[in-house]
């Protein structure tokens, strides 16, 4: 904790008797890059709100760079924020609204005319300076809340879903954007976000919240490939869940699990007893398609083609299979390659290191 930038230990927050942060325990590292992800109403942005000071914790501390905050204002922790709305003075020019924070800490003049053209070229304004927020396209306005958020040299910047107002292609830009302004800045920065995309491209760590709590905090590929819950293999991109029964006891490392006549030994994060059901949960993307079965190691799953779905770069195929359960296997759309022909009887092939089992308890 000494040496984070943002330490949180058993941080709640209560809102009447419902606890929308309920005792969590979070650092963020000087430098770095880590992203609250979770659905609406898992209390990632409780959480922000009371980092940046405009929420008091129920119960537990926070600190920034080793100093307690819980009782400091907002205007006292040395934090930047960029809103979702971006909150710009609308009769202010992009200067004046990026010197605000200066003007407000009695900064020179000079000073300020000086670090406000450093922060609008970091963001790629430079010479925009005197038009106004609403003659600039969405994009441009975000740039600009970032620049205000960043001249005043904040220790912590919060982003609270900042891309949300954008569209697509822009967002996509605007992330890749944001995060080379970061790495270039080195300010320790933690981002708000319920997208996926964002916390994949953007993140040095990511934290999954669902109800108040903290399911895991990983970097972006250890969360994608080997979720630690059931919850957070569900809300992170697209999986397969088949119903099997662990042959004997397990967890934290591997087991073994029985599908019908066939057993292999899968990765296991949680506990799980002998002759349990549990879930078996996999990669559309990590799946293939055989004609026939092939005599190894591999769950082989035996089905009929119902639906394919078309997604430019892949295309998702929908099996039907014989247990009557379903799975999707994402194929890639090379050229000249089609997928198999629906109704076609086909076998759909897992690696055992592909695969991951949960217990079968609600995952919320």
């Amino acid at each position: 904790m000494a040496d984070a930038a943002v330490s949180l230990r058993g941080v709640r927050k209560l809102f009447g008797s419902a606890a929308a942060v309920d005792g969590i325990d979070l650092d963020a590292q000087q430098g770095e890059f880590l992203t609250l992800l979770g659905p609406s109403g898992c209390g990632k942005t409780t959480t922000l709100n009371m980092i940046a000071g405009f929420l008091h914790p129920d119960a537990g501390s926070i600190h920034l760079a080793g100093r307690k905050v819980d009782d400091l204002p907002p205007f006292r922790r040395d934090i930047g924020l960029v809103f979702q709305d971006y909150a710009l003075f609308p009769h202010m020019t992009v200067a004046e609204n990026v010197a605000f924070g200066l003007r407000m800490r009695r900064v020179d003049k000079a000073e300020i005319a000086k670090r406000v053209a450093a922060a609008l070229d970091l963001v790629k304004l430079t010479g925009l300076d005197d038009r106004r927020p609403l003659a600039m396209s969405g994009g441009q306005r975000q740039r600009v809340a970032l620049a205000r958020a960043l001249v005043i040299n904040p220790k912590v910047l919060l982003l609270d879903e900042p891309l949300s107002n954008l569209d697509l292609k822009l967002r996509e830009t605007m992330r890749l954007e944001i995060t080379e302004v970061q790495r270039r800045t080195g300010v320790t920065t933690i981002l708000v976000t319920h997208d996926q995309g964002e916390a994949l491209v953007m993140s040095d760590r990511i934290a999954v919240m669902n109800r108040g709590r903290i399911e895991q905090v990983a970097d972006a590929r250890t969360i994608y490939e080997r979720p630690a819950t059931r919850f957070v293999a569900q809300f992170i991109g697209n999986m397969n869940l088949l119903d099997v029964v662990a042959v004997g006891p397990g967890g934290g490392t591997t087991c073994a699990v029985r599908f019908g006549a066939q057993t292999l030994t899968v990765a296991a994060p949680q506990k799980l007893e002998a002759e349990q059901h549990v879930l078996l949960a996999f990669r559309p993307e990590r799946s293939t398609l055989l004609a026939r079965p092939k005599d190894d190691a591999a769950l082989e799953l035996a089905g009929t083609v119902r639906q394919h779905v078309y997604l430019g770069t892949r295309t998702e195929v929908h099996v039907k299979l014989t247990n009557g359960a379903s799975c999707v296997v994402e194929l890639a759309n090379d050229r000249g390659g089609t997928p198999p022909a629906i109704g076609s009887a086909v076998t759909v092939r897992i690696d055992a290191a592909d695969c991951t089992a949960y217990p079968t308890e609600s995952c919320g």
